[in-house]
């Protein structure tokens, strides 16, 4: 099966063309050939000295996926896992000047391949945060890793086109051929790269009272978890907790409780799941002011107070948001 994505912004493009079918090699340089197995056209937009890709078409082959239903499982341990099979792939990059810092964002784009994903992920990192992850997990698993290559820092030339174009497919290998290994796969390390600072970030902005800000930050790593961890792994519906909290203190109350029954639906019979109570009084409520019919959400709760849990002294679902990721005192 093939995919094509089409990517682009408007503008005047001059165009790249590149095929190769050549290896990484262990280190990468300024006059390496480009590397990977890339098969497409690669657009490039030059506006006022900063150098910027564009646009980037592709096609990917895939075989066949065999769809399932339930794409989170749990193994003998209690662990969770996603089973999707995903790729990765560079989307674009650009050159930023922050300051007098200046560096080049790589977007790395997140796509699901046991169906088709209309709605892939996306997120920006730089090379030291690449690099971060690299020397990180060699560390962790050198044995795994010992076949994989990165490309070094360059003295200069780190933001000519040809070399950005060759990072961006050396990040791009790098990623699917640590996502092949499983034990890496399953690492909270590997995971936490694609989606962690914007988590942090969007708690950070949640506890400060800065909800629009926080709102774009949580839907982006949520995004990520849930290709890379599936949608019914605690760590996605804690997530999903804290946009229902967002959106609350916003006043989106319809998008909140319609986020409150997403989770309640994950959640679902497990009466020991630390966000039951209190996205489930949070519905009642958001019902209430709504009009909605609440009686079944009524009767859920006094079935639980039934099983001797202590419903009214709960914590509430804002108080559970802000204390993830909390600084330590």
């Amino acid at each position: 099966m093939s995919s094509t994505f089409n990517i682009f912004k408007k503008g005047h493009f001059k165009s790249v063309n590149v095929a190769t079918d050549a290896d990484v090699p262990a280190e990468l340089g300024e006059d390496d050939p480009a590397i990977g197995n890339f098969s497409g056209h690669l657009e490039i937009e030059e506006n006022s000295g900063k150098d910027q890709i564009i646009e980037k078409v592709y096609n990917v082959q895939k075989s066949e996926p065999e769809l399932t239903e339930d794409v989170t499982a749990v193994d003998s341990h209690g662990k969770f896992h996603n089973i999707n099979t995903i790729v990765f792939e560079i989307l674009s990059a650009e050159t930023v000047k922050a300051n007098k810092d200046r560096y080049v964002s790589y977007s790395v784009l997140i796509i699901e391949t046991h169906t088709l994903d209309r709605n892939p992920a996306i997120l920006k990192r730089r090379y030291t945060e690449f690099h971060h992850l690299y020397e990180r997990l060699k560390d962790i698993f050198p044995k795994a890793t010992r076949h994989l290559g990165f490309p070094h820092k360059l003295l200069v030339g780190n933001f000519k086109l040809e070399n950005i174009t060759k990072r961006s497919r050396a990040f791009e290998k790098l990623l699917n051929d640590l996502y092949s290994i499983t034990e890496i796969r399953h690492c909270d390390i590997f995971v936490d790269f694609f989606y962690l600072p914007e988590l942090k970030a969007g708690y950070d902005s949640m506890r400060s009272g800065h909800y629009k800000e926080a709102a774009p930050l949580l839907e982006a790593a949520l995004k990520s978890q849930e290709k890379l961890l599936g949608e019914q792994h605690p760590e996605c519906i804690a997530t999903l907790c804290g946009l229902v909290v967002v959106a609350n203190k916003m006043e989106r109350l319809d998008q909140a409780l319609s986020l409150a029954k997403q989770g309640l639906a994950y959640i679902g019979s497990d009466v020991r799941h630390t966000y039951l109570v209190p996205l489930l009084k949070l519905s009642i409520r958001l019902c209430w002011s709504l009009g909605e019919d609440k009686k079944h959400l009524e009767n859920w709760r006094l079935s639980l107070v039934d099983q001797g849990l202590d419903v009214d002294g709960a914590p509430s679902l804002l108080e559970l948001a802000v204390r993830r990721f909390a600084p330590s005192s």
